[in-house]
């Protein structure tokens, strides 16, 4: 089975924020705080559909509509690509040091055809994924079992191991997945003056990244949502860091990714709208190696 637009990639990938914040005296704990003073927080991500797309989904926008509880821990993500599901969203329950992420999951089998053009696949089954994560004593995590479960098609259920590391500061220095002896990986990850400057799996599959001088202030890191396409979706799993489970976040606003698979060279540059107290209101990633690619702009919206 092929996946070919999973909730992993639909959530557009985010970094790390904190889990419980503080009020403005650094003493009792806001319920209304995210970290930064004013209690602002994400709410809604609209990415802006293409008028001119050929394909007809690509032309509506797709909104992304995020739930907090009274810690201002991310609860639930609202999803636009699974509506066939019971529940297109992506949830988070926390117990102590554990928590447990769910979310709906799609995948098409390949099409295969014979010599005479009779073709068979091509149909898209469902399914729901889980991860159950194990956090250390920063509150971040420290390993997981994830399973995927298909509706329908019982003999293509899928599990794995996950393990985290991190430096002295909080920050993800290493990834693995396992999902069998055939299919192991690992993600090295390189911090620059706090902001995460290169993911690596192989001496010819890494990814490096610039940043501009804007502080990251959403109470999200932002940069996991703006380089979703990149390499630094790491492999799947940057879902969990949406709710500030894969440490420390990331300082500035990203200005470019390249990502380096053997001999190609994918490029995206991003630039950004500010409203008046320096919080992203709308960014667009522009590819750089695809001249005839479209860039696609995101709204964000927030609620205090």
């Amino acid at each position: 089975m092929k996946k070919v637009t999973t909730i992993l990639a639909a959530v557009l990938a985010i970094a790390a924020l904190a889990i419980v914040a503080v009020s403005c005296d650094g003493t009792t704990p806001d319920p209304d705080d995210n970290g930064l003073g004013d209690g602002r927080k994400i709410s809604r991500l609209t990415q802006v559909g293409n008028p001119n797309a050929l394909d007809e989904f690509d032309r509506h926008d797709r909104v992304y509509d995020f739930e907090y509880d009274a810690q201002n821990r991310l609860v639930s993500l609202t999803l636009p690509y699974y509506q066939q599901a019971d529940d297109p969203r992506l949830r988070f329950v926390y117990a102590d040091d554990r928590v447990t992420v769910t979310f709906p999951i799609g995948a098409t089998s390949d099409v295969i055809c014979d010599t005479e053009g009779n073709c068979e696949g091509g149909e898209t089954h469902f399914g729901t994924a889980t991860i159950e994560a194990q956090l250390n004593a920063g509150g971040y995590i420290a390993s997981g079992i994830f399973t995927t479960v298909w509706d329908n098609v019982p003999h293509n259920d899928e599990s794995g191991t996950m393990s985290a590391t991190y430096d002295a500061n909080g920050y993800l220095t290493g990834l693995a997945l396992n999902e069998g002896q055939s299919n192991v990986n690992h993600l090295s990850l390189t911090w620059t003056g706090g902001n995460l400057t290169r993911v690596q799996e192989s001496p010819t599959h890494y990814a490096v990244a610039q940043y501009t001088s804007s502080p990251n202030k959403a109470n999200l890191d932002l940069n996991w949502l703006v380089y979703s396409a990149s390499f630094y979706s790491l492999d799947g799993f940057s879902m969990c860091a949406i709710a500030g489970l894969l440490g420390q976040r990331n300082q500035n606003l990203v200005a470019q990714t390249d990502e380096h698979y053997d001999e190609h060279i994918m490029k995206e540059a991003y630039s950004y709208v500010f409203d008046s107290e320096g919080y992203v209101t709308q960014w667009t990633t522009t590819p750089l190696d695809r001249p005839s690619s479209v860039p696609m702009t995101y709204k964000v919206e927030y609620r205090q």
